[in-house]
Protein backbone atom coordinates (compact mmCIF):
# COMPACT_ATOMS: atom_id res chain seq x y z
CA UNK A 1 0.00 0.00 0.00
CA UNK A 2 2.81 2.36 0.92
CA UNK A 3 4.57 1.54 -2.36
CA UNK A 4 1.41 2.40 -4.26
CA UNK A 5 1.15 5.74 -2.47
CA UNK A 6 4.84 6.34 -3.21
CA UNK A 7 4.38 5.73 -6.92
CA UNK A 8 1.29 7.94 -6.98
CA UNK A 9 3.19 10.70 -5.22
CA UNK A 10 6.05 10.43 -7.70
CA UNK A 11 3.63 10.61 -10.64
CA UNK A 12 1.95 13.70 -9.15
CA UNK A 13 5.34 15.24 -8.55
CA UNK A 14 6.36 14.53 -12.16
CA UNK A 15 3.10 16.05 -13.41
CA UNK A 16 3.67 19.19 -11.36
CA UNK A 17 7.22 19.50 -12.64
CA UNK A 18 6.07 18.92 -16.21
CA UNK A 19 3.50 21.72 -15.90
CA UNK A 20 6.15 24.01 -14.45
CA UNK A 21 8.58 23.22 -17.28
CA UNK A 22 5.84 23.65 -19.89
CA UNK A 23 5.21 27.14 -18.53
CA UNK A 24 8.94 27.90 -18.63
CA UNK A 25 9.14 26.57 -22.20
CA UNK A 26 6.32 28.76 -23.46
CA UNK A 27 7.77 31.82 -21.77
CA UNK A 28 11.42 31.37 -22.61
CA UNK A 29 11.63 29.23 -25.76
CA UNK A 30 8.76 30.19 -28.10
CA UNK A 31 10.85 29.58 -31.23
CA UNK A 32 11.78 26.01 -30.30
CA UNK A 33 10.49 23.21 -32.49
CA UNK A 34 7.26 22.12 -30.70
CA UNK A 35 7.92 18.37 -30.90
CA UNK A 36 11.50 18.69 -29.64
CA UNK A 37 10.45 21.15 -26.93
CA UNK A 38 7.84 18.63 -25.75
CA UNK A 39 10.44 15.84 -25.61
CA UNK A 40 12.88 18.11 -23.78
CA UNK A 41 10.21 19.01 -21.22
CA UNK A 42 9.34 15.36 -20.71
CA UNK A 43 12.95 14.30 -20.19
CA UNK A 44 13.58 17.14 -17.75
CA UNK A 45 10.39 16.40 -15.79
CA UNK A 46 11.06 12.66 -15.48
CA UNK A 47 14.66 13.31 -14.49
CA UNK A 48 13.74 15.86 -11.81
CA UNK A 49 11.01 13.58 -10.44
CA UNK A 50 13.29 10.55 -10.27
CA UNK A 51 16.25 12.31 -8.65
CA UNK A 52 14.18 14.46 -6.33
CA UNK A 53 15.17 17.81 -4.87
CA UNK A 54 13.50 20.75 -3.22
CA UNK A 55 11.00 22.98 -5.02
CA UNK A 56 13.44 25.87 -5.38
CA UNK A 57 16.07 23.60 -6.97
CA UNK A 58 13.41 22.09 -9.26
CA UNK A 59 12.45 25.52 -10.56
CA UNK A 60 16.06 26.53 -11.15
CA UNK A 61 16.94 23.27 -12.88
CA UNK A 62 13.76 23.37 -14.97
CA UNK A 63 14.97 26.56 -16.64
CA UNK A 64 18.56 25.40 -17.13
CA UNK A 65 17.82 21.83 -18.21
CA UNK A 66 15.14 22.85 -20.69
CA UNK A 67 17.64 25.00 -22.57
CA UNK A 68 20.37 22.34 -22.47
CA UNK A 69 18.16 19.43 -23.53
CA UNK A 70 16.56 21.51 -26.26
CA UNK A 71 20.00 22.33 -27.69
CA UNK A 72 21.03 18.67 -27.57
CA UNK A 73 17.91 17.45 -29.37
CA UNK A 74 18.20 20.15 -32.03
CA UNK A 75 21.75 18.90 -32.64
CA UNK A 76 20.47 15.39 -33.35
CA UNK A 77 20.75 13.70 -29.96
CA UNK A 78 18.50 10.66 -29.61
CA UNK A 79 15.98 11.51 -26.85
CA UNK A 80 15.55 7.84 -25.91
CA UNK A 81 19.30 7.37 -25.55
CA UNK A 82 19.55 10.51 -23.44
CA UNK A 83 16.65 9.37 -21.22
CA UNK A 84 18.20 5.90 -20.88
CA UNK A 85 21.51 7.41 -19.76
CA UNK A 86 19.77 9.51 -17.12
CA UNK A 87 17.77 6.50 -15.94
CA UNK A 88 20.93 4.43 -15.58
CA UNK A 89 22.60 7.22 -13.60
CA UNK A 90 19.69 7.19 -11.19
CA UNK A 91 19.71 3.39 -10.92
CA UNK A 92 23.39 3.54 -10.02
CA UNK A 93 22.59 5.93 -7.18
CA UNK A 94 24.38 8.87 -8.72
CA UNK A 95 23.51 12.34 -7.36
CA UNK A 96 21.45 14.87 -9.30
CA UNK A 97 24.64 16.89 -9.88
CA UNK A 98 25.75 14.15 -12.31
CA UNK A 99 22.62 14.84 -14.35
CA UNK A 100 23.62 18.53 -14.31
CA UNK A 101 27.06 17.56 -15.64
CA UNK A 102 25.60 15.34 -18.33
CA UNK A 103 23.33 18.11 -19.60
CA UNK A 104 26.25 20.57 -19.58
CA UNK A 105 28.26 18.13 -21.68
CA UNK A 106 25.36 17.60 -24.09
CA UNK A 107 24.92 21.35 -24.56
CA UNK A 108 28.66 21.85 -25.04
CA UNK A 109 28.74 19.18 -27.76
CA UNK A 110 25.64 20.69 -29.37
CA UNK A 111 27.13 24.17 -29.45
CA UNK A 112 30.24 22.75 -31.12
CA UNK A 113 28.12 20.85 -33.66
CA UNK A 114 29.60 17.55 -32.46
CA UNK A 115 27.62 14.28 -32.31
CA UNK A 116 26.27 13.54 -28.84
CA UNK A 117 25.08 9.94 -29.16
CA UNK A 118 28.58 8.33 -29.30
CA UNK A 119 29.37 9.92 -25.93
CA UNK A 120 26.04 8.79 -24.46
CA UNK A 121 26.71 5.28 -25.75
CA UNK A 122 30.11 5.21 -24.08
CA UNK A 123 28.65 6.38 -20.77
CA UNK A 124 25.86 3.78 -20.97
CA UNK A 125 28.37 1.03 -21.72
CA UNK A 126 30.53 1.98 -18.76
CA UNK A 127 27.61 2.14 -16.36
CA UNK A 128 26.24 -1.19 -17.61
CA UNK A 129 29.61 -2.83 -16.96
CA UNK A 130 29.86 -1.44 -13.47
CA UNK A 131 32.87 0.77 -14.22
CA UNK A 132 33.55 3.45 -11.62
CA UNK A 133 31.80 6.63 -12.69
CA UNK A 134 34.97 8.71 -12.39
CA UNK A 135 36.52 6.40 -14.99
CA UNK A 136 33.39 6.58 -17.17
CA UNK A 137 33.55 10.36 -17.07
CA UNK A 138 37.26 10.31 -17.98
CA UNK A 139 36.59 8.06 -20.98
CA UNK A 140 33.76 10.37 -22.08
CA UNK A 141 36.13 13.35 -21.79
CA UNK A 142 38.68 11.59 -24.02
CA UNK A 143 36.03 10.73 -26.59
CA UNK A 144 34.78 14.31 -26.61
CA UNK A 145 38.34 15.51 -27.28
CA UNK A 146 38.72 13.04 -30.16
CA UNK A 147 35.41 14.19 -31.62
CA UNK A 148 36.80 17.71 -31.62
CA UNK A 149 39.96 16.57 -33.41
CA UNK A 150 37.88 14.59 -35.90
CA UNK A 151 35.62 17.56 -36.58
CA UNK A 152 38.62 19.74 -37.35
CA UNK A 153 39.95 17.14 -39.80
CA UNK A 154 36.57 16.86 -41.54
CA UNK A 155 36.18 20.64 -41.63
CA UNK A 156 39.63 21.05 -43.13
CA UNK A 157 38.91 18.41 -45.78
CA UNK A 158 35.38 19.56 -46.54
CA UNK A 159 34.77 23.14 -45.31
CA UNK A 160 31.14 23.58 -44.28
CA UNK A 161 30.41 26.84 -46.18
CA UNK A 162 31.75 25.36 -49.41
CA UNK A 163 30.53 21.80 -48.95
CA UNK A 164 26.81 21.64 -48.35
CA UNK A 165 25.65 18.36 -46.82
CA UNK A 166 22.99 17.17 -44.39
CA UNK A 167 24.18 17.75 -40.80
CA UNK A 168 23.76 14.05 -40.05
CA UNK A 169 26.26 13.16 -42.81
CA UNK A 170 28.90 15.41 -41.29
CA UNK A 171 28.21 14.13 -37.76
CA UNK A 172 28.34 10.49 -38.84
CA UNK A 173 31.68 11.05 -40.54
CA UNK A 174 33.03 12.91 -37.50
CA UNK A 175 31.97 10.04 -35.23
CA UNK A 176 33.68 7.45 -37.46
CA UNK A 177 36.85 9.53 -37.66
CA UNK A 178 36.91 9.84 -33.87
CA UNK A 179 36.61 6.06 -33.61
CA UNK A 180 39.56 5.59 -35.95
CA UNK A 181 41.65 8.09 -33.97
CA UNK A 182 40.81 6.00 -30.92
CA UNK A 183 42.41 3.01 -32.65
CA UNK A 184 45.71 4.88 -32.63
CA UNK A 185 45.65 5.92 -36.30
CA UNK A 186 47.49 9.19 -36.85
CA UNK A 187 45.83 12.24 -38.35
CA UNK A 188 48.03 12.07 -41.45
CA UNK A 189 46.93 8.53 -42.39
CA UNK A 190 43.31 9.35 -41.59
CA UNK A 191 43.45 12.52 -43.68
CA UNK A 192 44.66 10.58 -46.73
CA UNK A 193 41.70 8.20 -46.50
CA UNK A 194 39.26 10.98 -45.68
CA UNK A 195 40.11 12.78 -48.91
CA UNK A 196 39.63 9.80 -51.24
CA UNK A 197 36.09 10.82 -52.33
CA UNK A 198 36.84 14.55 -52.57
CA UNK A 199 35.82 14.69 -56.24
CA UNK A 200 32.51 12.87 -55.81
CA UNK A 201 29.12 14.55 -55.60
CA UNK A 202 28.50 13.66 -51.93
CA UNK A 203 31.99 13.26 -50.45
CA UNK A 204 30.98 13.36 -46.78
CA UNK A 205 28.59 10.43 -47.17
CA UNK A 206 31.01 8.57 -49.46
CA UNK A 207 33.93 9.03 -47.05
CA UNK A 208 32.28 6.93 -44.34
CA UNK A 209 33.09 3.55 -45.88
CA UNK A 210 36.85 4.12 -46.38
CA UNK A 211 37.13 5.56 -42.86
CA UNK A 212 35.24 2.59 -41.37
CA UNK A 213 37.44 0.19 -43.35
CA UNK A 214 40.57 1.93 -42.07
CA UNK A 215 39.26 1.43 -38.54
CA UNK A 216 38.61 -2.29 -39.09
CA UNK A 217 42.12 -2.87 -40.35
CA UNK A 218 43.80 -0.78 -37.66
CA UNK A 219 41.80 -2.49 -34.90
CA UNK A 220 43.06 -5.85 -36.19
CA UNK A 221 46.61 -4.74 -35.55
CA UNK A 222 47.69 -3.78 -39.06
CA UNK A 223 50.04 -0.78 -39.04
CA UNK A 224 48.18 2.45 -39.72
CA UNK A 225 50.19 3.30 -42.82
CA UNK A 226 49.61 -0.16 -44.31
CA UNK A 227 45.90 0.08 -43.48
CA UNK A 228 45.67 3.45 -45.22
CA UNK A 229 47.52 2.14 -48.29
CA UNK A 230 45.21 -0.87 -48.40
CA UNK A 231 42.09 1.32 -48.32
CA UNK A 232 43.46 3.68 -50.96
CA UNK A 233 44.43 0.82 -53.28
CA UNK A 234 41.02 -0.86 -52.89
CA UNK A 235 39.27 2.46 -53.46
CA UNK A 236 41.24 3.03 -56.65
CA UNK A 237 40.09 -0.41 -57.82
CA UNK A 238 36.48 0.73 -57.56
CA UNK A 239 35.54 -0.66 -54.16
CA UNK A 240 32.97 1.57 -52.50
CA UNK A 241 30.43 1.47 -49.67
CA UNK A 242 29.51 -1.93 -48.24
CA UNK A 243 31.76 -3.70 -50.73
CA UNK A 244 34.79 -1.84 -49.41
CA UNK A 245 33.76 -2.37 -45.78
CA UNK A 246 33.34 -6.11 -46.42
CA UNK A 247 36.89 -6.32 -47.77
CA UNK A 248 38.07 -4.53 -44.66
CA UNK A 249 36.15 -6.90 -42.37
CA UNK A 250 37.69 -9.93 -44.04
CA UNK A 251 41.14 -8.39 -44.01
CA UNK A 252 40.77 -7.47 -40.33
CA UNK A 253 39.95 -11.06 -39.42
CA UNK A 254 42.73 -12.62 -41.44
CA UNK A 255 45.90 -14.42 -40.43
CA UNK A 256 48.99 -12.22 -39.87
CA UNK A 257 50.67 -14.02 -42.79
CA UNK A 258 48.03 -12.58 -45.09
CA UNK A 259 48.76 -9.08 -43.83
CA UNK A 260 52.44 -9.62 -44.58
CA UNK A 261 51.65 -10.88 -48.08
CA UNK A 262 49.33 -7.94 -48.76
CA UNK A 263 52.02 -5.56 -47.51
CA UNK A 264 54.48 -7.07 -49.98
CA UNK A 265 51.95 -6.73 -52.81
CA UNK A 266 51.33 -3.08 -51.96
CA UNK A 267 55.08 -2.45 -51.81
CA UNK A 268 55.58 -3.98 -55.25
CA UNK A 269 52.62 -2.05 -56.60
CA UNK A 270 54.15 1.18 -55.33
CA UNK A 271 57.47 0.41 -57.00
CA UNK A 272 56.22 -1.16 -60.24
CA UNK A 273 52.99 0.80 -60.60
CA UNK A 274 51.10 -2.37 -61.55
CA UNK A 275 47.88 -3.02 -59.63
CA UNK A 276 47.03 -6.37 -61.31
CA UNK A 277 48.35 -8.45 -58.43
CA UNK A 278 46.40 -6.51 -55.81
CA UNK A 279 43.30 -6.61 -58.02
CA UNK A 280 43.57 -10.40 -58.25
CA UNK A 281 43.82 -10.63 -54.48
CA UNK A 282 40.77 -8.41 -53.99
CA UNK A 283 38.79 -10.56 -56.39
CA UNK A 284 39.85 -13.69 -54.51
CA UNK A 285 38.52 -12.37 -51.20
CA UNK A 286 35.23 -13.97 -50.27
CA UNK A 287 33.03 -13.03 -47.30
CA UNK A 288 33.57 -16.50 -45.89
CA UNK A 289 35.64 -18.12 -43.16
CA UNK A 290 38.68 -18.80 -45.38
CA UNK A 291 40.76 -16.06 -46.94
CA UNK A 292 43.13 -17.28 -49.70
CA UNK A 293 46.68 -16.04 -49.65
CA UNK A 294 47.48 -13.66 -52.50
CA UNK A 295 49.44 -15.12 -55.43
CA UNK A 296 53.23 -14.69 -55.22
CA UNK A 297 55.02 -12.09 -57.32
CA UNK A 298 56.35 -13.24 -60.68
CA UNK A 299 59.93 -12.70 -59.53
CA UNK A 300 59.53 -14.89 -56.44
CA UNK A 301 60.30 -18.59 -56.74
CA UNK A 302 57.90 -21.00 -55.02
CA UNK A 303 57.60 -24.71 -54.54
CA UNK A 304 54.37 -24.69 -56.51
CA UNK A 305 52.21 -25.59 -53.56
CA UNK A 306 49.26 -23.46 -52.60
CA UNK A 307 48.34 -22.48 -49.10
CA UNK A 308 45.45 -20.85 -47.31
CA UNK A 309 45.26 -18.86 -44.11
CA UNK A 310 42.47 -19.61 -41.71
CA UNK A 311 41.27 -16.77 -39.50
CA UNK A 312 41.71 -17.04 -35.76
Amino acid sequence: MKASHGRSGERLRALGILLMIAFVSLAAYPASHPALASKASSIAARTLASFGSDAESDARRAVIWQDQIDAALHNGADPDRLAATLKRLREKGRPVEDADTLFIRAERLANAGLPIDPVLDRILQGLARGVAYERVRSVADSLEARLGRAARLVEHAYPAPEMEAPPQDRQELVAECASVLGQGVGEGDLREVLLLPNELASPLAEAVSPVVTLGFLASAGLPADLSARFVEAAWNEGYRGEKLIKVGEVGAGSDPAVADAVSQILDRMGVEGDSDEFRQWLESVQPASVLPLPPPAASTSTSGTSSQATPD
